[in-house]
């Protein structure tokens, strides 16, 4: 009887090698989509008001569950409640700006209280600002400021 040849079994290493590429690249694409992610938050926060709130969630919502593991939730968190206060001032604007030309005390009384309501958000949104920084890592000495 003839020797059956001998099936070699996959060497340790040849999943390995297959395996570290497919990491690399999972990494290169991760870290692709986070640079597209800030590129896209960048130019959403650039337009200002003109925004879309709906796009602006989504990108920052992308952000987070992209982000390292160790990085403060409350930065995102911060984000979302600064974006929230800027929708509710938005909505007063406009509310202000149908009122506007109304001489009627009622109307009058709601433009004062809108008013009053905008100040108290200016006040929450300088002070959810200023939390934002201190979860924002400190740029190395080096680095270029925009």
């Amino acid at each position: 009887m003839a020797p059956q040849p001998q099936l070699s079994a996959p060497s340790p290493a040849s999943p390995r090698v297959g395996s570290a590429a497919s990491t690399r690249e999972e990494r290169r694409e991760h870290h692709q989509r986070l640079a597209e992610l800030r590129e896209q938050f960048n130019a959403l926060r650039a337009q200002g008001a003109a925004a879309s709130p709906e796009k602006m969630r989504a990108v920052i919502d992308e952000l987070e569950a992209l982000s390292p593991e160790g990085l403060d939730k409350r930065y995102f968190q911060t984000l979302r409640e600064l974006l929230d206060i800027s929708a509710q001032v938005q909505k007063h604007s406009q509310e202000l700006q149908a009122l506007s030309s109304s001489k009627a005390p009622e109307d009058v009384a709601r433009r004062e209280a809108i008013l009053k309501e905008i100040q108290a958000l200016s006040k929450r949104a300088v002070a959810q600002a200023q939390s934002l920084q201190a979860y924002v890592p400190a740029a190395p000495p080096t680095a270029k400021t925009p």
